[in-house]
């Protein structure tokens, strides 16, 4: 919040019109929703092998259970919900509903380190 407050309230002290702070207020706030709600869902997604929109609705539902603790433990706790059900074969479609491409199984195909 207070890297989208501040640099608009400096703009109101440099310049004299009020239009420049409007302005950075409202990319600032643009490019916030855009990234938390659409770029990072997706590289979260993409690492841990689960759908963006499961990780938003897992923010919502952890955060709901916990408060802000359940907001930064949804995605690790959504996780290993998953990895869990996936070894079972009575839950494992549940498992295949919150993985992005139907295996979850696996996290992610990882390239070996070079030299191992």
């Amino acid at each position: 919040m207070i890297g989208i407050l501040a640099p608009p309230l400096f703009a109101l002290v440099q310049f004299e019109s009020v239009w420049p702070a409007v302005v950075i207020a409202g990319v600032l706030s643009s490019t916030h929703f855009v990234v938390g709600n659409v770029i990072l869902p997706r590289m979260q997604g993409d690492s841990l092998n689960i759908d963006p929109m499961v990780v938003l609705l897992s923010l919502a539902f952890w955060g709901a259970i916990w408060g802000v603790a359940g907001m930064f433990l949804s995605t690790p706790l959504t996780v290993i919900a998953m990895v869990i059900c996936a070894q079972f074969e009575g839950s494992r479609w549940l498992a295949i509903l919150l993985s992005a491409n139907g295996t979850p199984d696996k996290l992610r195909d990882r390239k070996p380190a070079v030299g191992s």
